[in-house]
């Protein structure tokens, strides 16, 4: 016990404080560490009393003779260890004189003495109130702390009973209800490398009650597995892309902490979409490049979010950013360059147009690029001087051999170089490529208020697209 109370910090500078509703503090809360539970008893009548004491490891009691701390006297003594609520017993006590009880203990400095005991005698008044202090110290292995007791006369209590020292016969300096969890620091934002370690933490106010427990969550799915204050994901990949938060808990409710979003590193992305909100009308930017170009669906009747991620399109549907996507189109002016992904799973393979998938548009008639869907092909177009507003002359597109398929997802990526060269992949396969020679874009005041779109049929859009 020296060990506690010689400590610099004891007894004004706990490292947290907490208040408890029962001279009983939680089991398994750790190794190395010291507990003072302070308050006053208010006995429920007038009687001798009887205090009864178990904690793991060492543990003493000290009731005051009355409401004045500096007239605490030591009545109750854990020598070594024992196990929770072990009230009554002689195991690694003195079996002549069990010190874990107030009228056994015989190195009790008591004012008064029972000449039967030779522990304490303690008479109390009904309605007074009764500076108590309970010590334990924890090396290591088990560690618990508890108080309780009887009036003389009555039956020791049944070992693992509950504590009586709790409810209104005590009190505190202060009485309030139990505090819930209080987050002191939020997990942060993060831009992460694929394949890089990322690693998310939340530290709780020292003032909150604890015991706690954690659990994290992905764009408001519980994540299993993750039910501590830190969380790693050892390699990060695009589908750990959105927003993560952690509800905290302890006995009294649930504090859930800000979302913190992670989304890929990399100069080059511009957008990143993962179709996870899994309800509601935007869908948002996880890029984290510049300002966010959220997209927000025009139609919420007309598409379903998946339970396992993504939208499935019921009929026909804008989702569109409100404005311009600057962002896109400055890039792209800017390098001559591009690259777009996207997953997608056709709802048939009988639409034609094409049934455009997603495009940096002004309308229906004037647009930068479009990826989309005819029948059986994937086709993407990309306006240029040669061919037109709309991109839709064969110097202007590219398409697939073969790619929709009404039964499956398919990865689809386009890319386009500053020399025009232009390659378009199906699941990883080279599937189309053209080398098209162009000059700079028809018209600069077009091109820049062209809204970013998923303009759809009956299509759904999965997981992730950039």
């Amino acid at each position: 016990m020296d060990d506690l109370v010689l400590d610099p910090k004891y007894p004004d500078k706990p490292d947290f404080t907490m208040f408890t509703p029962v001279l009983e503090t939680p089991s398994g809360w750790g190794n190395n560490y010291g507990v003072r539970v302070t308050g006053w008893f208010v006995p429920p009548q007038t009687g001798q009393y009887v205090f009864l004491m178990a904690s793991d490891d060492e543990g003493q009691f000290h009731l005051s003779m009355d409401s004045n701390p500096a007239n605490l006297r030591w009545i109750a003594h854990e020598p070594v260890f024992n196990n929770s609520r072990f009230w009554a017993g002689t195991t690694r006590r003195d079996p002549a004189g069990p010190e874990n009880r107030s009228d056994t203990y015989q190195f009790t400095d008591w004012m008064v003495f029972d000449p039967v005991t030779f522990g304490a005698s303690i008479t109390l008044n009904a309605g007074q109130s009764y500076f108590f202090e309970a010590l334990m110290k924890e090396g290591g292995g088990g560690d618990h702390l508890a108080v309780t007791y009887k009036l003389k006369g009555e039956p020791d209590p049944a070992n693992g009973s509950p504590s009586r020292m709790t409810g209104a016969v005590i009190r505190s300096i202060a009485d309030p209800d139990f505090i819930p969890p209080a987050i002191q620091t939020q997990p942060q934002s993060q831009a992460v490398a694929t394949g890089a370690t990322v690693t998310l933490s939340v530290e709780r106010a020292a003032f909150s009650s604890p015991p706690f427990t954690y659990q994290w969550h992905l764009n408001g799915a519980d994540i299993p597995g993750a039910t501590e204050a830190q969380f790693t994901i050892p390699s990060f990949q695009l589908d750990r892309v959105g927003d993560y938060s952690v509800a905290v808990n302890n006995i009294v409710g649930t504090t859930t902490s800000a979302a913190a979003a992670l989304g890929p590193y990399g100069n080059s992305l511009l957008a990143l979409y993962t179709f996870q909100e899994g309800g509601g009308t935007t869908v948002r930017d996880l890029s984290q490049v510049g300002p966010p170009l959220d997209l927000q669906i025009s139609n919420a009747g007309a598409v379903r979010w998946l339970a396992n991620g993504g939208l499935a399109i019921d009929s026909s549907v804008v989702i569109a950013s409100p404005g311009p996507a600057s962002k896109i189109i400055d890039a792209c002016r800017a390098s001559g360059a591009l690259t777009v992904e996207v997953w997608a799973k056709p709802a048939n393979i009988t639409q034609s147009g094409p049934a455009r998938l997603l495009t940096v548009s002004a309308d229906t008639l004037s647009r930068n690029f479009t990826l989309g869907q005819d029948t059986s092909v994937y086709q993407f177009r990309y306006r240029t001087t040669e061919t037109g507003p709309n991109g839709d002359s064969p110097a202007g597109y590219l398409t697939t051999s073969a790619g929709a398929d009404s039964t499956r997802v398919s990865h689809i990526v386009y890319s386009r170089s500053l020399d025009g060269q232009t390659k378009i992949y199906v699941d990883g396969v080279l599937n189309g490529e053209v080398l098209i020679s162009t000059r700079r874009v028809e018209s600069e005041a077009i091109c820049r208020n062209e809204r970013f779109c998923y303009a759809l049929g009956h299509s759904r859009i999965r997981r992730r697209s950039e």
